[in-house]
């Protein structure tokens, strides 16, 4: 997401709206099968959380501002990836080895 300036502003703050997006993760194998209570951590805005757990079916609702960078840590730190948070994201899909898809 980017954000035209135009003008010089003379030292003031200029206060712009950003969208928070509430999506999940969706944790599966290789084969595509849902692993139950998975454990990770994310690294948000410069903060690394505690352990999250995804329910039995794999998933767990994040909230982030468009824009901003995510990080999913394994829960026990062996792996991570990154992807930008897009306006407009429903699921992530987090294949366990690989990437993040939308």
């Amino acid at each position: 997401m980017a954000f035209p300036v135009t003008g010089d502003l003379d030292g003031r703050t200029k206060v712009i709206k950003v969208p928070v997006v509430s999506f999940s993760i969706k944790f599966v194998d290789n084969n595509n099968q849902p692993i139950p209570r998975y454990e990770f951590k994310t690294i948000y805005r410069g903060r690394k959380s505690a352990v999250k757990r995804a329910n039995r079916q794999g998933i767990s609702t994040i909230q982030a501002l468009a824009g901003q960078k995510l990080t999913v840590i394994d829960g026990q730190d062996r792996a991570q990836t990154t992807a930008i948070v897009s306006y407009g994201s429903k699921q992530w899909t987090m294949i366990i080895g690989t990437d993040i898809t939308e």
